[in-house]
């Protein structure tokens, strides 16, 4: 997350189901990918029960691939997007993005073919689901992460602090 609480594309009040379903500019994103039919709930589910209904939908999407993978790529998409919005400051239209997206699954596909790979899915309903869960009162949440990149000899990090209740407070990018 960036320094501040709004989102940068709408200026209205990010939080993680903004910006990667319910921000104006991300909705024209999931409306350009196509899917036989996205569900009535589509945009009204919580954040854990929307991602588990998409990332186990096997259905196909234009004979491409499953929904499961379409899904995972274009939130990996529009979160790549965000970050290039805020830190570079290079602005993508949605509809440049959703050929993007297909264009990715299409190789994704085509590299699983090439190997032979296949899935397997192992979902029990009694596994237990990582997810955030909220701090007592006084205290904060601090999530991190940090690359490398051997060829640049470059690395990065990065930081954002919420209180108690999930409320962003503070970000850090270096």
């Amino acid at each position: 997350m960036a320094d501040f609480a709004d989102c940068p594309r709408c200026n209205k009040l990010e939080s993680t189901l903004h910006a990667i379903r319910d921000c104006p500019w991300v909705l024209l994103v999931w409306h350009g990918v196509p899917k036989s039919q996205i569900p009535s709930t589509f945009f009204c589910d919580n954040l854990q029960d929307w991602c588990c209904s998409n990332l186990f939908c096997s259905d196909q999407v234009l004979g491409l691939a499953e929904w499961s993978l379409v899904f995972g790529i274009t939130i990996d998409a529009i979160w790549r997007n965000r970050n290039q919005w805020i830190f570079d400051n290079l602005r993508i239209s949605p509809h440049h993005l959703c050929p993007k997206i297909l264009a990715r699954c299409r190789c994704i596909v085509k590299a699983m073919r090439q190997e032979n790979t296949t899935f397997v899915r192992i979902f029990h309903p009694n596994s237990p689901l990582i997810r955030w869960f909220p701090r007592e009162e006084g205290w904060v949440k601090i999530n991190l992460d940090g690359a490398y990149s051997v060829s640049a000899n470059l690395a990065s990090c990065g930081r954002v602090v919420r209180d108690h209740l999930g409320a962003f407070l503070f970000a850090y990018a270096n």
